[in-house]
């Protein structure tokens, strides 16, 4: 064996493939050929068996049958899903369901990702519907680990399928390198209250890259997605000092864990809407029963830690859904119009990262009364009369209309940013001025209190027998105790269970000292006139 090349051929277009030998054999000699194959660089599939039949003729018309008896396996690349699994909220993004490695077999050349498809196994029963995005990702920094280092190489939004096929990616694998994929979905806020999986599978031939097209070595499944889903209470409206169904929470168990699960903390971690002193309560309950799992309403600071088995186990069992309803308070002395949010994670005895959890609607306040601070008594002549609106808990109003009528005279103003009104008004003769304020709070209702100012002048007795009309009193207004309307709408949902009291201490309203009224003067007045008498009778 020379390894001389007696013969090719490089245009094949069919069968036979005939290639000219014209070597000459001397007499009693053997002569020994070798004949080699060259694989195409494109269309190859991995693990397809090559074994080709062949003849070989010589002048003496001879012909010698042969065939291949050992077949030839091609190896385009390895490809190797890693198991993976997830545990997931609605709503959440980036979450990754298939982890890839992609091996070409030809070391000595770079080759192109051309297409890739995961197809979903029967246990799947998450819908496209609920799937905002798919995202093929590239491992860029080689750690398999998928990290904001890592690039995409392609995105498909509002896919019609839960199967998914990325074409025409031609991403780069440099020679002897091997690259990492991974595949994520975002979810949709509004995923079913249901157990819900996704499970995906690389099926044969599923993976192309630009010299051909590959297998997998380990066909999947290679991932299970748990989703757990929130559903907003129906309540959109709360009032200060009530207990509300925040949201409910389905938690759905692994399938492949056949222990189930133990939840064990359920933490607020802070708010997208409003402060920690908005809220005085958080309990958490067992939606079917009504059970309460475990309650805080001690504490000063985020996060505030609710121990879910602090009472009993609480244990999600295998392949199953468990379901919990958290009931905030809303603290007596939050203004109307203010937005409660609450985040939270659920910490279970499984998961290595807690599931976060978010309020998909926060509730707004809207408060249910509203208080007049005002004099009970002025004098005539010019006054000037401030009327304040509050609600319950002292906090003023702004843009409540306040009107001031009677006397003859009829006055419309609105509150400034410190629920105060001013009239300016001049009074000739004792009478009575109704005052009515009117607020519209966060929930469209309209609240109404109604009160009353006294106008009186004073006279007190000359020595001729006469009487004298005093100048008007500089106005000291008198504040009375404040006039308080409630306005409590009819509920539109049962109202839930109130967990355990929290003391909560309602400010008092603000009052001032009155100032002298009219006895007081008109008494001043009668000692003066006897005085004057006695000043006489002494005289004469």
């Amino acid at each position: 064996m020379t390894g001389a090349i007696l013969g090719s051929n490089r245009s094949i277009n069919g069968f036979p493939v005939t290639i000219q030998l014209n070597t000459l054999i001397s007499d009693n000699v053997s002569y020994k050929l070798s004949v080699y194959i060259t694989i195409n660089t494109t269309g190859l599939i991995d693990g397809r068996n090559i074994a080709f039949n062949v003849t070989l003729r010589d002048n003496e018309s001879m012909v010698v049958y042969a065939s291949d008896p050992y077949p030839e396996t091609i190896n385009v690349l390895d490809a190797q899903a890693h198991p993976t699994y997830i545990h997931a909220v609605e709503g959440q993004k980036l979450i990754v369901v298939a982890n890839v490695t992609i091996d070409p077999a030809n070391n000595s050349v770079a080759t192109y990702l051309q297409a890739i498809t995961f197809n979903v196994t029967p246990i799947t029963t998450l819908t496209a519907t609920y799937i905002e995005s798919f995202i093929l990702w590239k491992d860029n920094n080689s750690n398999d680990i998928f990290d904001s280092q890592d690039e995409i190489v392609k995105e498909i939004t509002n896919p019609t399928d839960v199967n998914v096929t990325f074409t025409g990616l031609n991403s780069l694998i440099p020679a002897g390198d091997v690259n990492r994929y991974f595949l994520t979905i975002n979810l949709s806020s509004d995923v079913p209250e249901d157990k819900i999986y996704y499970q995906v599978e690389v099926l044969p031939q599923n993976i192309v890259i630009s010299n051909g097209t590959g297998n997998v070595t380990t066909v999947g499944p290679f991932l299970i997605l748990s989703i757990t889903t929130l559903n907003d209470s129906a309540i959109t409206y709360v009032q200060p000092g009530t207990t509300y169904l925040a949201y409910n929470i389905t938690y759905a168990e692994n399938m492949n864990d056949v222990t189930g699960a133990l939840l064990k903390w359920f933490n607020i971690t802070g708010m997208s809407a409003g402060s920690l002193m908005n809220i005085v309560n958080v309990t958490v309950k067992n939606a079917t029963s009504g059970t309460i799992l475990g309650y805080n309403n001690s504490f000063t600071t985020f996060p505030i830690c609710i121990n879910l088995s602090s009472l009993n186990q609480v244990v999600a069992p295998n392949n199953a859904t468990y379901k919990l309803s958290i009931y905030i308070t809303v603290n007596s002395s939050t203004p109307d119009n203010t937005q409660i949010a609450i985040n939270a994670e659920l910490v279970t005895n499984e998961t290595t990262t807690p599931l976060v959890v978010k309020d998909p609607n926060p509730e707004i306040v809207g408060i249910s009364g509203i208080r007049l601070i005002k004099p009970t008594r002025i004098t005539t002549g010019q006054n000037t009369i401030t009327i304040k609106v509050v609600d319950l808990a002292g906090n003023p109003l702004q843009n409540s209309i306040v009107t001031l009528s009677g006397c003859y005279l009829s006055s419309t103003k609105t509150t400034d940013q410190n629920g105060i009104a001013s009239f300016n008004v001049f009074i000739k003769y004792p009478c009575t001025l109704t005052v009515k304020a009117t607020y519209v709070n966060a929930a469209g209702q309209t609240l109404t209190v109604t009160g009353t100012i006294v106008a009186v002048y004073i006279r007190y007795p000359t020595g001729g027998g006469g009487y004298v009309v005093t100048p008007p009193l500089t106005q000291t207004p008198v504040i009375q105790t404040p006039e308080i309307v409630t306005y409590t709408p009819t509920p539109t949902t049962p109202t839930p269970t109130t967990p355990p009291p929290t003391t909560l201490t309602t400010p008092p309203p603000t009052t001032t000292t009155p100032s002298p009224g009219f006895e007081a003067v008109f008494a001043i007045a009668g000692l003066l006139a006897i005085v004057t008498y006695l000043r006489r009778k002494k005289g004469e």
